[in-house]
Protein backbone atom coordinates (compact mmCIF):
# COMPACT_ATOMS: atom_id res chain seq x y z
CA UNK A 1 0.00 0.00 0.00
CA UNK A 2 1.51 3.18 -0.85
CA UNK A 3 2.28 5.72 1.92
CA UNK A 4 -0.90 8.20 2.90
CA UNK A 5 0.46 12.16 3.19
CA UNK A 6 -2.21 12.77 5.37
CA UNK A 7 -1.58 9.90 7.85
CA UNK A 8 2.08 10.64 7.92
CA UNK A 9 0.76 14.67 8.42
CA UNK A 10 -1.21 13.41 11.34
CA UNK A 11 0.93 10.78 12.82
CA UNK A 12 4.00 13.27 12.96
CA UNK A 13 1.57 15.68 14.46
CA UNK A 14 1.21 13.41 17.66
CA UNK A 15 2.46 14.16 20.78
CA UNK A 16 3.73 11.22 22.90
CA UNK A 17 3.33 13.58 26.08
CA UNK A 18 -0.24 13.59 25.12
CA UNK A 19 -0.94 9.88 24.10
CA UNK A 20 0.85 8.89 27.31
CA UNK A 21 -2.09 10.83 29.14
CA UNK A 22 -4.50 8.70 27.21
CA UNK A 23 -6.57 5.46 29.35
CA UNK A 24 -4.52 3.63 26.01
CA UNK A 25 -1.51 5.81 25.76
CA UNK A 26 0.81 2.33 25.43
CA UNK A 27 -1.50 1.12 23.04
CA UNK A 28 -1.50 4.24 21.00
CA UNK A 29 2.31 4.62 21.14
CA UNK A 30 2.72 0.70 20.01
CA UNK A 31 0.88 1.75 16.81
CA UNK A 32 3.39 4.84 16.62
CA UNK A 33 6.15 3.00 16.92
CA UNK A 34 5.45 0.32 14.54
CA UNK A 35 4.51 3.13 11.94
CA UNK A 36 7.77 4.51 12.09
CA UNK A 37 9.54 1.11 12.18
CA UNK A 38 10.75 0.93 15.37
CA UNK A 39 9.74 -2.51 15.75
CA UNK A 40 11.30 -3.30 19.72
CA UNK A 41 10.13 -0.13 20.85
CA UNK A 42 7.00 -1.45 19.39
CA UNK A 43 7.24 -4.77 21.42
CA UNK A 44 7.94 -3.08 24.62
CA UNK A 45 4.53 -0.85 23.93
CA UNK A 46 2.54 -3.74 23.49
CA UNK A 47 3.63 -5.60 26.37
CA UNK A 48 3.24 -2.65 28.39
CA UNK A 49 -0.60 -1.94 27.16
CA UNK A 50 -1.57 -5.77 27.43
CA UNK A 51 -0.35 -6.34 30.96
CA UNK A 52 -2.01 -3.08 32.27
CA UNK A 53 -5.92 -4.30 30.81
CA UNK A 54 -4.92 -7.75 32.34
CA UNK A 55 -4.78 -5.80 35.78
CA UNK A 56 -7.37 -4.16 35.03
CA UNK A 57 -9.69 -6.61 34.06
CA UNK A 58 -8.45 -9.86 36.12
CA UNK A 59 -11.79 -12.22 35.21
CA UNK A 60 -12.03 -11.44 31.66
CA UNK A 61 -12.55 -15.68 31.06
CA UNK A 62 -16.29 -16.10 32.06
CA UNK A 63 -17.20 -12.70 32.85
CA UNK A 64 -18.84 -9.74 31.40
CA UNK A 65 -17.41 -6.54 32.59
CA UNK A 66 -20.66 -3.89 33.04
CA UNK A 67 -19.83 0.14 33.85
CA UNK A 68 -22.91 2.01 35.45
CA UNK A 69 -22.96 5.83 35.89
CA UNK A 70 -24.96 7.25 39.58
CA UNK A 71 -27.74 9.73 39.34
CA UNK A 72 -24.55 11.96 41.18
CA UNK A 73 -22.24 11.14 38.39
CA UNK A 74 -20.34 8.16 39.86
CA UNK A 75 -19.03 5.68 38.01
CA UNK A 76 -19.56 1.85 38.91
CA UNK A 77 -17.59 -0.64 37.35
CA UNK A 78 -18.91 -4.16 37.97
CA UNK A 79 -17.61 -7.90 36.79
CA UNK A 80 -20.16 -10.24 37.06
CA UNK A 81 -20.36 -13.48 35.25
CA UNK A 82 -22.23 -14.32 31.79
CA UNK A 83 -25.23 -14.14 32.27
CA UNK A 84 -27.29 -17.11 30.07
CA UNK A 85 -29.87 -16.09 27.18
CA UNK A 86 -29.72 -12.51 27.77
CA UNK A 87 -30.84 -10.72 24.58
CA UNK A 88 -29.84 -7.28 27.02
CA UNK A 89 -26.41 -8.19 27.25
CA UNK A 90 -24.72 -8.41 23.47
CA UNK A 91 -22.73 -5.54 23.95
CA UNK A 92 -21.73 -6.45 27.11
CA UNK A 93 -20.34 -9.61 25.31
CA UNK A 94 -19.00 -8.16 22.52
CA UNK A 95 -17.30 -5.34 24.70
CA UNK A 96 -15.36 -8.42 27.27
CA UNK A 97 -14.34 -10.02 23.65
CA UNK A 98 -12.81 -7.10 21.79
CA UNK A 99 -10.40 -7.05 24.73
CA UNK A 100 -10.05 -10.13 25.12
CA UNK A 101 -8.82 -10.16 21.17
CA UNK A 102 -6.77 -7.05 21.20
CA UNK A 103 -5.14 -7.81 24.27
CA UNK A 104 -4.40 -11.26 22.43
CA UNK A 105 -2.66 -9.35 19.56
CA UNK A 106 -0.29 -7.21 21.80
CA UNK A 107 0.75 -10.54 23.41
CA UNK A 108 1.24 -11.73 19.95
CA UNK A 109 3.13 -8.24 18.76
CA UNK A 110 5.66 -8.56 21.65
CA UNK A 111 5.22 -12.25 21.03
CA UNK A 112 5.16 -13.49 24.30
CA UNK A 113 2.88 -15.97 26.16
CA UNK A 114 1.46 -18.02 23.37
CA UNK A 115 -0.45 -20.17 25.98
CA UNK A 116 -2.43 -17.33 27.17
CA UNK A 117 -3.03 -16.20 23.82
CA UNK A 118 -4.68 -18.92 23.40
CA UNK A 119 -7.12 -19.00 26.26
CA UNK A 120 -7.87 -15.28 25.41
CA UNK A 121 -8.80 -15.84 21.72
CA UNK A 122 -11.15 -18.77 23.16
CA UNK A 123 -13.09 -17.07 25.54
CA UNK A 124 -13.34 -14.50 23.18
CA UNK A 125 -14.92 -17.03 20.72
CA UNK A 126 -17.28 -18.15 23.67
CA UNK A 127 -18.13 -14.58 24.13
CA UNK A 128 -19.58 -14.13 20.74
CA UNK A 129 -21.43 -17.22 20.27
CA UNK A 130 -25.13 -16.86 19.07
CA UNK A 131 -27.57 -19.79 19.41
CA UNK A 132 -30.03 -20.19 16.43
CA UNK A 133 -32.63 -18.14 18.20
CA UNK A 134 -30.76 -15.12 19.06
CA UNK A 135 -29.67 -14.70 15.82
CA UNK A 136 -33.43 -15.24 14.98
CA UNK A 137 -34.46 -12.66 17.35
CA UNK A 138 -32.19 -10.26 16.31
CA UNK A 139 -32.71 -10.38 12.23
CA UNK A 140 -36.66 -9.75 14.00
CA UNK A 141 -35.44 -6.44 15.52
CA UNK A 142 -32.89 -5.70 12.81
CA UNK A 143 -29.91 -5.95 14.98
CA UNK A 144 -27.63 -6.25 12.06
CA UNK A 145 -24.62 -4.46 13.43
CA UNK A 146 -25.01 -6.51 16.39
CA UNK A 147 -24.83 -9.92 14.73
CA UNK A 148 -22.13 -8.07 12.05
CA UNK A 149 -19.89 -7.48 15.42
CA UNK A 150 -20.62 -10.84 16.91
CA UNK A 151 -20.12 -12.82 13.62
CA UNK A 152 -16.89 -10.40 13.05
CA UNK A 153 -15.28 -11.50 16.69
CA UNK A 154 -16.23 -14.73 16.56
CA UNK A 155 -14.73 -15.36 13.30
CA UNK A 156 -11.58 -13.36 14.16
CA UNK A 157 -11.03 -15.58 17.35
CA UNK A 158 -11.02 -19.04 15.41
CA UNK A 159 -8.94 -17.40 12.70
CA UNK A 160 -6.29 -16.70 14.81
CA UNK A 161 -6.50 -19.87 15.93
CA UNK A 162 -5.93 -21.12 12.45
CA UNK A 163 -9.42 -23.08 12.55
CA UNK A 164 -10.03 -21.29 8.95
CA UNK A 165 -13.07 -23.63 7.94
CA UNK A 166 -15.14 -22.79 11.19
CA UNK A 167 -13.89 -18.90 10.62
CA UNK A 168 -15.19 -18.50 7.01
CA UNK A 169 -19.00 -18.49 7.68
CA UNK A 170 -19.10 -15.97 10.55
CA UNK A 171 -16.40 -13.84 8.66
CA UNK A 172 -17.96 -14.06 4.97
CA UNK A 173 -21.48 -13.18 6.90
CA UNK A 174 -20.18 -10.01 8.85
CA UNK A 175 -19.61 -7.78 5.86
CA UNK A 176 -23.27 -8.07 4.50
CA UNK A 177 -24.76 -7.43 7.94
CA UNK A 178 -22.73 -4.25 8.45
CA UNK A 179 -23.89 -3.01 4.55
CA UNK A 180 -27.37 -4.10 6.00
CA UNK A 181 -27.80 -1.75 8.74
CA UNK A 182 -26.01 0.74 7.10
CA UNK A 183 -28.87 0.77 4.88
CA UNK A 184 -31.24 0.87 7.67
CA UNK A 185 -30.68 1.89 11.20
CA UNK A 186 -27.20 2.43 10.54
CA UNK A 187 -25.37 1.36 13.94
CA UNK A 188 -22.03 0.96 12.33
CA UNK A 189 -21.25 4.22 11.44
CA UNK A 190 -19.92 3.97 15.43
CA UNK A 191 -17.66 0.94 14.54
CA UNK A 192 -15.58 2.41 11.52
CA UNK A 193 -12.86 0.31 12.53
CA UNK A 194 -14.60 -3.16 12.69
CA UNK A 195 -17.60 -2.95 9.76
CA UNK A 196 -14.06 -2.49 7.46
CA UNK A 197 -12.26 -5.50 9.14
CA UNK A 198 -14.20 -8.44 6.85
CA UNK A 199 -12.78 -6.52 3.84
CA UNK A 200 -9.46 -8.06 4.70
CA UNK A 201 -9.87 -10.89 6.86
CA UNK A 202 -12.63 -12.78 4.38
CA UNK A 203 -10.58 -13.06 1.27
CA UNK A 204 -7.52 -14.36 3.83
CA UNK A 205 -9.43 -16.78 5.45
CA UNK A 206 -10.58 -17.93 1.73
CA UNK A 207 -6.94 -18.06 1.18
CA UNK A 208 -6.11 -20.31 3.78
CA UNK A 209 -9.32 -22.83 3.01
CA UNK A 210 -8.24 -22.64 -0.89
CA UNK A 211 -4.11 -21.57 -1.22
CA UNK A 212 -3.96 -20.74 -5.21
CA UNK A 213 -2.24 -17.58 -6.42
CA UNK A 214 -5.71 -16.03 -6.94
CA UNK A 215 -7.28 -15.95 -3.74
CA UNK A 216 -3.63 -14.87 -2.32
CA UNK A 217 -3.73 -11.69 -4.82
CA UNK A 218 -7.37 -11.04 -3.33
CA UNK A 219 -5.89 -11.33 0.39
CA UNK A 220 -3.72 -8.75 -0.14
CA UNK A 221 -6.07 -6.83 -2.53
CA UNK A 222 -8.61 -7.16 0.57
CA UNK A 223 -6.25 -6.22 3.27
CA UNK A 224 -5.49 -2.93 1.03
CA UNK A 225 -8.98 -1.70 0.32
CA UNK A 226 -9.22 -1.90 4.18
CA UNK A 227 -6.76 0.61 5.06
CA UNK A 228 -7.48 2.44 2.00
CA UNK A 229 -11.26 3.31 2.96
CA UNK A 230 -11.25 5.00 6.18
CA UNK A 231 -12.67 8.54 5.84
CA UNK A 232 -10.17 10.46 7.85
CA UNK A 233 -6.29 10.30 9.21
CA UNK A 234 -7.07 9.42 13.14
CA UNK A 235 -9.47 6.37 11.77
CA UNK A 236 -6.73 5.32 9.79
CA UNK A 237 -4.21 5.92 12.33
CA UNK A 238 -6.68 3.23 14.38
CA UNK A 239 -6.46 0.75 11.36
CA UNK A 240 -2.84 0.32 11.60
CA UNK A 241 -2.95 -1.77 14.67
CA UNK A 242 -5.06 -4.73 12.87
CA UNK A 243 -3.16 -3.64 9.66
CA UNK A 244 0.53 -4.30 10.89
CA UNK A 245 -0.76 -7.62 12.99
CA UNK A 246 -1.99 -9.64 9.95
CA UNK A 247 1.06 -8.36 7.59
CA UNK A 248 2.98 -9.95 10.72
CA UNK A 249 1.06 -12.65 11.61
CA UNK A 250 0.84 -13.77 7.87
CA UNK A 251 3.91 -12.94 5.99
CA UNK A 252 3.07 -15.82 3.23
CA UNK A 253 0.30 -13.99 2.07
CA UNK A 254 1.43 -10.39 2.62
CA UNK A 255 5.18 -10.15 2.73
CA UNK A 256 7.07 -7.30 4.46
CA UNK A 257 5.08 -4.29 4.64
CA UNK A 258 5.48 -1.25 1.89
CA UNK A 259 3.30 1.19 4.13
CA UNK A 260 6.24 3.15 6.11
CA UNK A 261 7.87 6.05 6.18
CA UNK A 262 11.30 6.04 4.61
CA UNK A 263 12.51 9.17 6.08
CA UNK A 264 10.47 8.75 9.51
CA UNK A 265 12.02 10.68 12.43
CA UNK A 266 13.60 8.55 15.17
CA UNK A 267 12.83 9.50 19.23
Amino acid sequence: MRDDNDLREFVNRQDITEMKSQIAWSHSLGVYYKYFGEDEKAKHAFEESATKRRQCDKRLDDTVIVTTWLPDGTKVVETRKRPENDPHSMQEYIDTAVRQIEIGIEYGFAGIKPDHVKQLLEWAIENCTLTDEEIGANIKHKDFCGLALMFLWHGYGLLLLGRYTEAYPFLSQAGPYFIKDRNGVRDSLDYPVESRLPIALAPLCEYKLNTTEENRCKAVEGLEKYMGGFPDSSLKFDGLFHYYFLKEKFPEIYGQSEWRASESPRF
